[in-house]
C-alpha cells in the first residue's frame, strides 16, 4: 500500500518524497508559490520562519474513515485574526 507524499524542510530548502515513483525530488524556486498538497499553504509558506504550531489554532472539524484510508480534517486559523 503506497502511502502520501512526505515533505522535508532543511533551511530555505523544500524536498518532497513521490510514493507512486519512489522518487526524492527538491521542490525548485518557481514552485515555491504553488499550493502545497491540495491546501491553502504555498510551499513558501512552509519554509519561513512562522511556526504552523504556535501560530495557528487547530481544531478537528471531522472524520470521514468510509474509504481505505481515515481522513481528518482540520481547522486552522491564524492566531492573529483571534486577537
Amino acid at each position: 500500500m503506497l502511502t502520501g507524499v512526505g515533505s522535508l524542510r532543511i533551511d530555505d530548502a523544500m524536498w518532497n518524497y513521490l510514493p507512486k515513483v519512489d522518487r526524492t525530488i527538491k521542490i525548485p524556486p518557481s514552485m515555491m508559490l504553488q499550493p502545497w498538497m491540495g491546501s491553502n499553504f504555498s510551499n513558501d509558506d512552509l519554509v519561513k520562519e512562522s511556526s504552523f504550531v504556535d501560530d495557528y489554532t487547530h481544531e478537528l472539524a471531522g472524520v470521514d474513515d468510509s474509504g481505505e484510508v481515515t481522513v481528518y480534517r482540520v481547522t486552522t486559523v491564524a492566531r492573529k485574526l483571534l486577537n
